[in-house]
């Protein structure tokens, strides 16, 4: 007899179905887990807490340092490109205001030169002459003959910083940039100091006569004093103002206007102006100073300068700075006598002589 065997249907076992769910749960947050970092910012990557960090191999660092590398080779060179741009800029606004001054001389031997400068150069009194003269010098002949000294070629050529230095409004600006202040004192020190030295004296004597501005000299109008002052300083304050530091480079008048620690050295250019040094100035111990005063002493051996009475006390001050034998406190051997404190007009000296004139008679 054949018994039949009846089909049973094949039945899994339920431990082994848990684990395949598992480990396919498992796999799933797996990924998810690496999708989620992969969309996280590289920032926050670090601050998720893995059980694991794989770590680069050596090829993967060095592309990442070469990335970097690429990275700092790009951005220096961006910032020397702009660097360039902004020099080109820089340039370019100097060469739209820049203008060619040529010096010459006509009628004179001085030497000429040309010198370019990114502005207009300044100049003497440059304020309002005619509202400055108050003489009677017939017909305004005080101010046509200052004018006509500051028109003419030979005075251009010279360009005498010892009247800016005082009566310039432009110089007064132009000192707030070294580079300005250095193209000026270019072409001041580029003069032929002998040669404008005997020009300016020459303009001095004529400044103070009778019929030019004589009376305004004697009622001390500012610009006529000025100017007297300056063109009989010009030798001076040409030596002094074309001195150049042997430390800091540069003229010594640029560095004393643009250094803010030590402005009273600026004071020293204006001793052979007539004005003294402030009691309360503190000058910088400075090789500027020192042979700046050493220039000045020499020239005190003319006392017909306005110098060689201010020098000494100066001198003094600057000592009690710097210490004693920093400068030289005594003037030298006298070259030229103080004849006469004061310009004595024809009308002066003819009152003079009738009081004379009275006193013999009754002496008589």
């Amino acid at each position: 007899m054949t018994v039949s065997r009846q089909h049973r249907p094949r039945i899994q076992h339920p431990c082994r179905s848990s684990q395949w769910q598992v480990r396919t749960i498992s796999s799933l947050l797996t990924i998810l887990t690496f999708i989620a970092l992969a969309a996280l910012p590289v920032g926050a990557v670090a601050s998720v807490p893995l059980e694991a960090t794989p770590v680069p191999s050596k090829t993967q660092s060095q592309h990442t340092h070469a990335d970097q590398h690429i990275v700092n080779v790009k951005a220096r060179a961006e910032h020397e490109e702009l660097e360039k741009y902004e020099a080109q800029a820089l340039r370019k606004r100097e060469e739209t205001s820049t203008i060619e001054i040529v010096l010459s001389t006509e009628g004179s031997t001085a030497a000429a030169t040309t010198t370019v400068v990114t502005s207009p150069l300044p100049s003497p009194f440059d304020g309002n002459l005619a509202a400055n003269f108050q003489g009677n010098d017939g017909n305004g002949a005080c101010p046509s003959f200052i004018n006509s000294f500051l028109t003419n070629s030979t005075f251009k050529a010279c360009y005498p910083f010892s009247l800016l230095v005082q009566g310039s409004q432009s110089f007064f600006e132009a000192e707030k940039s070294a580079v300005a202040m250095t193209q000026i004192l270019q072409v001041s020190c580029n003069a032929s100091v002998s040669e404008c030295t005997l020009y300016l004296e020459g303009l001095a004597e004529q400044l103070i006569e009778d019929g030019v501005c004589l009376e305004d000299y004697e009622m001390e109008n500012q610009v006529v004093v000025q100017a007297y002052n300056g063109l009989r300083a010009y030798q001076e304050l040409y030596s002094v103002s074309c001195l150049k530091d042997p430390d800091k480079g540069g003229y010594c008048f640029t560095n004393a206007v643009t250094n803010y620690t030590t402005p009273s050295d600026t004071y020293l250019y204006l001793l052979p102006l007539n004005l003294s040094l402030p009691g309360s100035a503190s000058p910088s111990c400075s090789w500027c100073v020192e042979n700046t005063m050493d220039i000045y002493q020499s020239a005190t051996a003319d006392r017909t300068l306005p110098l060689a009475d201010l020098y000494e006390d100066a001198a003094i001050l600057i000592n009690n700075v710097c210490g004693p034998d920093f400068v030289n406190e005594t003037l030298p051997v006298a070259t030229v006598e103080d004849a006469a404190a004061t310009v004595l007009s024809d009308s002066t000296l003819a009152v003079a002589a009738v009081m004379l004139a009275v006193l013999f008679q009754q002496l008589g």
